[in-house]
């Protein structure tokens, strides 16, 4: 995110008009049993992944978008995300990555970004 940022902040009012219709997807931090708005169940992590996958979404590197938009880069593709796994907390590596990354559980192709 801070390169997105940081790509808004260059372009400035240019970036502005632009239309971000790639979806951004944030992800904090995985449990069992949420205990806030900010933590998900590996299960519904799981079913997002899923539903992505289902309605033909191609998840793309946020280093890619960013380029796009700062002129570098080519256009992503129809019906791309980013997905961001944030914080570096450790419960990205325990529940989250293994759902992007196993083989067998995998439900979506492309990469995410671990911030």
């Amino acid at each position: 995110m801070i390169i997105l940022l940081l790509a808004c902040s260059l372009l400035g009012p240019a970036l502005e008009a632009a239309d971000f219709g790639v979806p951004i997807l944030l992800y904090h931090r995985f449990a069992p049993r949420p205990t806030n708005p900010y933590t998900i169940s590996p299960q519904e992590f799981e079913a997002h992944m899923r539903y992505l996958k289902e309605k033909g979404y191609q998840v793309i590197p946020l280093e890619s978008l960013v380029n796009y938009y700062l002129g570098k880069g080519s256009p992503p593709p129809p019906r791309s995300v980013v997905i961001t796994l944030d914080d570096g907390h450790a419960s990205i590596k325990t529940y989250g990555w293994p759902i992007l990354k196993t083989p067998r559980r995998s439900t979506i192709s492309g990469s995410a970004c671990a911030a």
